[in-house]
């Protein structure tokens, strides 16, 4: 008997869900978030080194061949300073 409760509920439940999700909608919500084109992100970089210096310091890794990628930006000083290195 417990059973029969059980899926009685589940049906009407499902009933329930079924009518209530096709209510009125727009379908064409993602279009909001798609209106300045598609952005594409390259890969980080891999195995990434910092050797240090006297005021200085030289950084090493991997940067896989993507045409995309023209030059790359390191930041430092919380993202006051940088520098652009051509690829």
């Amino acid at each position: 008997m417990k059973n029969l409760h059980f899926y009685i509920y589940t049906a009407i439940f499902s009933c329930v869900m079924i009518l209530w999700s096709c209510s009125d909608q727009e379908y064409d919500d993602y279009k909001k978030f798609a209106e300045g084109g598609e952005i594409n992100y390259t890969e980080k970089v891999d195995s990434l080194k910092a050797f240090s210096g006297k005021n200085r310091v030289m950084l090493q890794g991997i940067i896989d061949a993507d045409p995309k990628i023209t030059e790359f930006r390191v930041f430092w000083n919380d993202g006051r300073d940088s520098v652009s290195v051509p690829v």
